[in-house]
């Protein structure tokens, strides 16, 4: 897995970036090929596991990343942050 950048580090890529480009300097491309070597922060997905308890006739959601519980779903996982884009499945627990 890639490392994340620190703001600081797009700060100080940034400040270089502007100051070859200002004074025309031959660093310009070097700054350039900094910010485009800096990685993407995709964001993770995930879906909804749908559960029905038949005995006590109620259903709730899961979170198939971290596992936490809620009684609807919704486009983010308040817990990890996913945001859940995949197909619920469906679970039947007695």
């Amino acid at each position: 897995m890639d490392r994340l950048i620190s703001e600081q580090e797009v700060l100080d890529i940034l400040r270089d970036y502007y100051r070859a480009w200002f004074l025309n300097d031959e660093r310009f491309m070097e700054a350039v090929n900094k910010i485009k070597a800096i990685p993407s922060a995709e964001p993770k997905t995930g879906h909804w596991i749908s559960h029905y308890d038949e005995d006590a006739k109620e259903g709730w959601y899961e979170c198939d990343r971290c596992h936490t519980e809620r009684a609807f779903n919704t486009d983010f996982c308040p817990d990890c942050g996913c945001r859940m884009i995949e197909p619920q499945e469906r679970s039947d627990r007695e």
